[in-house]
């Protein structure tokens, strides 16, 4: 607590306070800040205008930015971790989620795309290119993004065809043997039609780490993926929007390094890592592999001038397929053959409208969701244990909910919000485990074939009230609950898990300052959270159950300023308290011992967060150079509810860290030539993406962060 005050102080001493009293001695005159929209509450308005916590990312931002995946995103946005392992995406925000990588659970931020829920975790892919905005939606979202919400949403818009022609392609060249290629194209088809679509080529011929026992790189990739929209607008009130999307992505690794061995044995200690050295070791190699296909079809019919009824259809066919070795060393100690697919259907109809002289805006629907899934893990411990195992699962899952919420503005200032959304979880599994593992008996061949199904259901709500203090200050106060599924785990023996609960209070402003030359952005809240879904080790295979209880208590600060029309800034400062209650799990390196994590640190939740950008923009060249720096600091935070602190298990939490980026480009004044130079991560700081105590090898490994890259980005557009 004492070195995040005093991160604070240096914070606001050396960053927010002199830029703010910049723009204060500044005279304001045009420009001011761009208004963004959003749609998170399933309508456009304005972000400063949304009782939400949002953090929005504009399609200018995405491309000169270069917020190109996750981990930016994360590195930008107040209270979000990302963790990536082995092609899985894991996203925290305010210190709720959860790290697994099957179909064993479902994710706590809930990734929608265009309204269609992604819940497979390893086909969350970012479709950054060609992308209209990124929303970021921090707390539960248990009305209207009622599916699993208990942390957020991750709203991703693709831009809709329109009705003028607009060609746009760019090309990037990176160290590391890397290069990306993007196109798109919008084409009018006639007065009521218009097509649009995007294509992305990713090659990385070298990768970050080394295998010197293999004598290859770890880490390299390859990506093709592309969208298309159709937009028919057959009469003045009805529209139909048809999108689809597919991508292939392999990739070299990402391989778990071995940090610690818990007995010290001699065989192993030659291959424990320094992360530092870019190194990995592994005597078989490692690829992932990554398909997506899917389809959605969105029908919007205005049946008056103030009723709107929508149909948002979603298809998503996915499958991963892993062949590894993640013990980090030369022996076969848990070699995998793993393999995952999932087939999802969604639909959701709503209709909302304005009433009462414009007064009161609300929306209502139903929503229903298939999701069809087939795992198998196969793993060769011969130099282990002398012999395999393998999981297979196969596990349908359907929901069914119905929601409504209405906001009503009693006069000019004043506004209340209320919403409620019923939902009913059912998941039928199939279940086989082979080979020894020892929940299930003695080591020896065995199998073990279990049978389930179970169903849960809760009503989720939110409520709030806005105070309109002027035109440029928004006041807002709300509580809301959010609700995400029990299921079953993949190699526990027919092991349930029940839901988990979170009831949140939050109070916020949002503030347009020096006639819109500065936005401060703020928001305190409050969880209680309950029967926390938490992925462990039991008797050598992974597990998710359930914690009793925690507290989770923070703050977020964003900014956006103009300090002269020249310079602009950017940034925030998170702050977050959380504190598991009383439960027992076991070591899990020596599962006969029992511990309490009460009073432990939520996993991956550092305490302090803050970034910092600033940008100076002149003409030159018939155009104008854009210079960007930005910085994002995170403190420490554990990867186990034993916060790192176990024997032979310190290396499961990650030190506080700061990443630098810096970016130099040039646009032409009608927009339609770019060039980008950058640098990502300067003082090349390599820091856990993800760490893991592994009970049957007695070991704990990690993932890693990419080093210091550098690249330029060369791009056209026309329209």
């Amino acid at each position: 607590m004492k070195n995040g005050v005093n991160f604070m102080k240096k914070i606001m001493r050396y960053s927010i306070l002199p830029l703010c009293a910049s723009i204060v001695s500044t005279s304001f005159a045009a420009p001011v800040l761009e208004e963004v929209i959003v749609t998170a509450e399933k309508r456009e308005n304005t972000l400063q205008d949304t009782p939400i916590a949002i953090t929005a990312f504009t399609a200018d931002q995405i491309s000169k930015d270069r917020v190109h995946d996750y981990q930016e995103i994360a590195l930008k946005t107040p209270n979000m971790v990302y963790v990536q392992l082995g092609g899985f995406s894991q996203i925290y925000l305010r210190g709720v989620g959860l790290n697994v990588t099957s179909i064993s659970g479902d994710p706590a931020v809930a990734t929608y795309v265009d309204g269609v829920y992604q819940g497979a975790t390893f086909a969350q892919n970012a479709p950054v290119f060609d992308l209209e905005r990124i929303e970021v939606l921090r707390g539960p979202q248990g009305t209207l993004y009622g599916r699993n919400a208990t942390g957020g949403s991750f709203n991703l818009i693709t831009k809709t065809p329109h009705q003028d022609v607009e060609y746009n392609a760019a090309v990037t060249f990176e160290d590391y043997e890397k290069y990306t290629v993007e196109m798109g194209a919008n084409v009018p088809i006639s007065s009521s039609a218009a097509l649009r679509g995007s294509f992305t080529y990713l090659d990385q011929g070298e990768g970050y780490r080394e295998n010197p026992i293999r004598g290859e790189d770890m880490d390299a990739e390859e990506n093709i993926s592309g969208r298309a929209a159709l937009l028919l607008q057959p009469t003045d009130n009805f529209e139909m929007l048809f999108r689809g999307e597919y991508s292939d992505h392999e990739r070299t690794g990402a391989e778990s390094e071995l940090l610690t061995d818990a007995f010290n044995r001699p065989q192993f200690t030659p291959f424990i890592s320094d992360p530092d050295d870019l190194t990995y070791t592994s005597n078989s190699p490692k690829l992932i592999e990554t398909e997506i296909k899917g389809f959605s079809a969105t029908l919007t019919w205005d049946i008056t001038d103030s009723i709107q009824l929508k149909s948002i259809t979603g298809w998503r066919d996915s499958d991963w397929d892993e062949l590894g070795d993640n013990d980090g060393t030369p022996l076969t100690l848990t070699a995998s053959d793993s393999f995952q697919y999932n087939e999802q259907f969604t639909q959701e109809i709503n209709l909302s409208g304005v009433s009462f002289g414009d007064r009161l805006n609300w929306i209502m629907g139903v929503y229903y969701l298939q999701d069809d899934s087939d795992t198998e893990f196969t793993f060769d411990a011969t130099d282990l244990i002398g012999l395999g195992f393998s999981f297979a699962i196969e596990q349908e899952a359907k929901a069914y909910a119905g929601f409504a919420q209405g906001t009503y503005d009693i006069n000019d200032q004043f506004a209340i919000t209320g919403g409620a959304r019923y939902t009913r979880d059912e998941k039928e599994v199939g279940h086989q485990i082979t080979f020894g593992i020892p929940i299930c008996g003695d080591f020896g061949v065995t199998t073990t074939i279990t049978s389930d199904e179970q169903s849960w259901d809760d009503v989720t709500w939110t409520a709030g009230l806005d105070y309109k203090l002027n035109n440029d200050t928004l006041l807002f106060a709300k509580a809301s609950t959010g609700y995400r599924s029990g299921g079953y785990n993949l190699g526990a023996c027919g092991l349930s898990f029940d839901p988990e609960t979170i009831d949140a209070y939050e109070i916020g402003a949002k503030t347009q300052l020096f006639d819109n030359r500065l936005q401060l952005n703020a928001s305190f809240f409050k969880y209680d959270y309950t029967d926390i879904q938490i992925l462990r080790l039991v008797s050598g295979t992974t597990a998710i159950d359930n914690a009793s209880s925690a507290d989770i208590l923070g703050f977020e600060l964003e900014y956006i300023g103009l300090v002269t029309d020249n310079i602009r800034i950017d940034g925030s400062v998170s702050y977050l308290d959380t504190e598991y209650g009383s439960t027992v799990f076991g070591n899990p390196l020596v599962p006969t011992n029992e511990f309490n994590i009460g009073g432990n640190n939520l996993v991956n939740s550092p305490e302090w967060s803050a970034t910092a950008g600033i940008e100076f923009v002149w003409p030159a060249f018939n155009g104008d150079v854009t210079l960007r720096w930005d910085m994002s600091y995170k403190d420490n935070y554990y990867f186990d509810v034993f916060n790192a602190s176990l024997p032979s298990q310190s290396e499961l939490e990650q030190d506080s860290f700061v990443i630098t980026n810096a970016r130099l480009g040039w646009e032409s004044s009608n927009s339609t030539w770019g060039i980008l130079a950058f640098v990502d991560n300067i003082t090349d700081e390599l820091y856990r993406e993800s760490a893991s105590a592994n009970g049957l090898r007695q070991f704990v490994g990690a993932n890693f962060s990419r080093p210091l890259t550098f690249g330029v980005r060369l791009s056209y557009s026309y329209q």
